[in-house]
């Protein structure tokens, strides 16, 4: 499914985070660097193909192995397919508030980021927003989002 993959932490539960990379480019270091700051124990998944990113880490998503964040240039694509799996409830950051929102209303489980769009602070204010987060899906909306 990845062309490269790298993989650290042993992490087990919702401690474990898996971050997908979809850059063909090798832009995102920063971004990536950022990111694992404030979730701790990750494991990482790159590649330059965003279906291949989106493939990758919904899998551990959707098994309930970790929640994901996805950093892609192409965050409608891999929003749209992200989604198409159960149990994936995926949410578009472009805000920590909307990161917020996102995981307390829906129980996003997976972070489709542009990191394009924001500078190193805004990464990680918003990874640390979806740390804290439940990855629960609300009882409400369970059935509609297939739990």
């Amino acid at each position: 499914i990845v062309s490269e993959s790298k993989h650290t932490g042993t992490a087990t539960g919702r401690d474990k985070y898996t971050i997908g990379v979809a850059d063909p480019a090798n832009e995102f270091g920063a971004a990536v660097a950022a990111v694992s700051t404030e979730l701790g124990d990750v494991a990482s998944l790159e590649t330059d193909c965003v279906i291949k990113a989106v493939r990758g880490v919904t899998e551990e998503v959707a098994s309930g192995r970790s929640a994901g964040v996805l950093l892609t240039r192409q965050p409608s694509v891999a929003l749209c397919l992200a989604n198409l799996q159960a149990g994936v409830r995926a949410a578009w950051a472009v805000s920590a508030a909307a990161v917020a929102e996102a995981a307390e209303c829906l129980g996003a489980n997976l972070l489709i980021v542009n990191p394009a769009s924001h500078g190193v602070y805004e990464l990680r204010v918003m990874a640390r927003e979806f740390a804290k987060g439940s990855y629960e899906c609300p009882r409400q909306y369970s059935k509609a989002l297939g739990g």
